[in-house]
């Protein structure tokens, strides 16, 4: 595990969290409204009616548990891509791990990615909604 992963997985977290959550908050609210509007008329009513900081409410949940993932996600990755391929490179010295290798390790991710992002989601979505 290097350090390098958990900083890059850390900073996308929070960084992907502040950028996409206010359009998260928009989805949110469209799914679950009774009224029927776009993404711009849903967005301009909650500026109207809450105010700025109605894009973030709830985003300190989000924060912590996708910078979490994201760190886990870099690192989980990385580890099991480099464990694939130190076991199934064809010559010792094939530095580039194959396409089935970079698939492996990704597909591996998920459940572990999936145990820690679906009880943050449901948390997340409740949030936003009340």
């Amino acid at each position: 595990m290097s350090t390098g992963d958990m900083f890059g997985g850390f900073f996308a977290g929070i960084i992907g969290t502040v950028i996409g959550y206010p359009l998260d908050t928009i989805k949110t609210r469209m799914q679950t409204s009774s009224t029927s509007r776009g993404m711009l008329a849903t967005g301009s009513h909650l500026l109207k009616h809450e105010g700025k900081m109605a894009f973030y409410k709830g985003v300190a949940t989000p924060l912590l548990s996708l910078t979490i993932l994201s760190t886990l996600n870099f690192t989980s990755y990385n580890y099991l891509k480099n464990e694939i391929h130190a076991k199934t490179a064809a010559a010792p010295d094939q530095t580039t791990p194959n396409s089935l290798t970079i698939f492996s390790a990704g597909f591996l991710c998920g459940p572990i990615a999936a145990v820690f992002s679906t009880p943050e989601h449901l948390l997340k979505t409740l949030m936003q909604v009340r």
